[in-house]
């Protein structure tokens, strides 16, 4: 028998699935509390009792997301190889393309204007990026160390990866599939390193 924490686990990730397909449907402004009780198969109090808010909801489905693309990128910075393959091999892997982690990328763009405007879901994101920024500078900084990468500014070098990836996911976003984010992510960090070295 399931006990009462993994009952309400259950019953969380029920609310977040049923939460991304209503906000990928029908977008994140337009989408009522209700409309997600309803997609859950729940009433609305009950959703309450799992999310306070919108906003609470937003939040914690952005925590599920990006816990698989810092998870990933934790486990190859700690992995055998060098920094340059392991780096393209998190740039060619799935879990970093949006649609893969589970936001699609028109709803990735959305939560982003959301955040700007709610102090709680722009503090999700940015701790987010200020996780990841620490991952990259330690890749950055173990290069550095070993001599694959000349000496410099590891932070620095760091935050560049970061804004290539984003600004390659919002040209991804408005081209669709005229553009391979993969691809071009590779090519992109291959440049990348070798003015790194």
């Amino acid at each position: 028998m399931a006990s009462n924490d993994e009952t309400s686990e259950t019953r969380r990730e029920q609310i977040l699935e049923a939460a991304l397909k209503v906000f990928d449907h029908q977008g994140l402004y337009e989408t009522r509390m209700s409309d997600i009780a309803e997609e859950a198969g729940l009433s609305k109090g009950t959703l309450y009792w799992y999310f306070d808010s919108k906003e609470d909801l937003i939040v914690s489905l952005l925590d599920k997301i990006v816990a698989s693309h810092l998870e990933t990128l934790e486990r190859l910075l700690h992995a055998e190889g060098a920094v340059e393959e392991r780096l393209l091999t998190f740039a060619s892997s799935d879990v970093v393309t949006v649609e893969l982690q589970g936001l699609p990328l028109a709803l990735s763009y959305e939560v982003y204007a959301w955040a700007l405007r709610h102090d709680e879901s722009r503090t999700s994101i940015k701790r987010y990026f200020d996780e990841a920024h620490e991952i990259l500078t330690e890749f950055v900084r173990q290069g550095m160390e070993r001599g694959e990468l000349r000496a410099g500014d590891p932070e620095s070098s760091a935050l560049q990866l970061i804004a290539l990836n984003e600004g390659l996911q919002q040209l991804q976003a408005l081209y669709g599939e005229e553009m391979s984010w993969n691809e071009f992510m590779t090519q992109a960090l291959q440049t990348v390193i070798k003015a790194l070295k």
